[in-house]
């Protein structure tokens, strides 16, 4: 009897332990996985909560989490929710965290750089024009001590 109960249990598991490997993995995925500060990223997710509001918030190192969006999960439990970056928010690498309503989340790590600065092209021209400007002017100078003015 005991034998019968023992292999009743590991079948059991091994059946549980099937069925929960059939079972997907929740996931979510985030479009563009660097962004710079104001840019609108765009949360992906599978197998989530069906129909459930969710909260989108991202949250830094020290564990300050800031809510950047929300939306409603569809009925087979995927999620496509766009959310800003805040313009404020330092270099670094951060976790995009989705809850649910019942408090059960999943998360995602963006990295946040700095935008490189944009240099006008006038101010690049207006440099290389006065450089040209001095060089030319001193060769002059220079033509003009090697040849003295006829007089």
């Amino acid at each position: 009897m005991f034998a019968a109960a023992v292999a009743a249990c590991l079948l059991t598991g091994v059946m549980a332990e099937r069925a929960f490997a059939d079972i997907p993995a929740t996931r979510i995925v985030i479009e563009p996985p660097v962004a710079h500060p104001g840019d609108q990223v765009t949360i992906h997710g599978a197998y989530l909560w069906t129909d459930s509001h969710v909260v989108i918030s991202i949250v830094g190192r020290a564990g300050a989490s800031r809510t950047i969006g929300s939306a409603t999960t569809f009925g087979d439990g995927s999620l496509e929710a766009n959310a800003r970056v805040p313009s404020d928010m330092p270099d670094g690498r951060f976790r995009v965290v989705v809850t649910s309503e019942a408090g059960d989340f999943v998360d995602v790590e963006l990295v946040v750089e700095a935008p490189f600065p944009v240099i006008p092209a006038f101010s690049v021209l207006g440099g290389v024009m006065a450089a040209l400007f001095v060089a030319r002017s001193m060769w002059h100078r220079r033509a003009a001590g090697r040849h003295p003015p006829a007089g």
